[in-house]
């Protein structure tokens, strides 16, 4: 996890910002009479999502919130056979088009973020997206572990040294993949 070192307040015109853009995803859907992105995805490639709201959203907003959420979707699934078949470049590049797509498409992203995505990649790790709402904050960052120290060290070198608020043990934070919780179906209750 690499921050920005962009703090975003979540509230004023940052939160409206993020809730015209949850309003513009809501509408599209609403226009295209779908009643969830579950249901307009069904049976439908991307490129048929794509076509619907070029042809159908009149609005600019409206298209990039309905092309984002439909892309990222459609991207989970592309990372998660990724990660099952061990293949690192097809997740790396996965999360490289989620954060173009947050960037170009939701508009959520801040120079200070796409500077840290962009470094992700030059530091040779393996891909990087924002993540939570945007505006700032933090990046993750995917590398493998045995490069987890080069990567670190060639971050501080080319983005952090010369930011005296840079704080190591706050701003860049090593994170372990884990099993994460399972759920049964038809069950609430999580397993593991």
């Amino acid at each position: 996890m690499a921050h920005s070192l962009e703090e975003a307040e979540k509230s004023g015109s940052v939160r409206e910002a993020y809730n015209a853009r949850r309003r513009a995803g809501t509408t599209a859907l609403q226009r295209l009479g779908f009643p969830s992105y579950r249901v307009a995805m069904e049976g439908r490639t991307f490129h048929q999502l794509e076509s619907l709201a070029l042809g159908q959203l009149p609005s600019e907003e409206e298209k990039d919130a309905f092309l984002h959420v439909t892309s990222e979707a459609f991207r989970v699934q592309t990372a998660v056979s990724a990660m099952e078949s061990g293949d690192v470049g097809k997740f790396a590049i996965a999360l490289m088009e989620s954060h173009a797509s947050l960037r170009d498409r939701l508009k959520v992203s801040s120079p200070a973020l796409d500077r840290v995505a962009d470094l992700v990649s030059e530091c040779h790790a393996g891909g990087g997206r924002l993540t939570g709402a945007g505006f700032g904050g933090f990046v993750v960052a995917f590398c493998s572990i045995r490069h987890r120290k080069r990567v670190r060290a060639r971050m501080i070198e080319r983005y952090y040294s010369k930011r005296p608020e840079f704080q190591e043990s706050r701003h860049l934070i090593d994170a372990d993949p884990g099993p994460g919780v399972l759920y049964e179906e038809n069950h609430a209750t999580p397993h593991h």
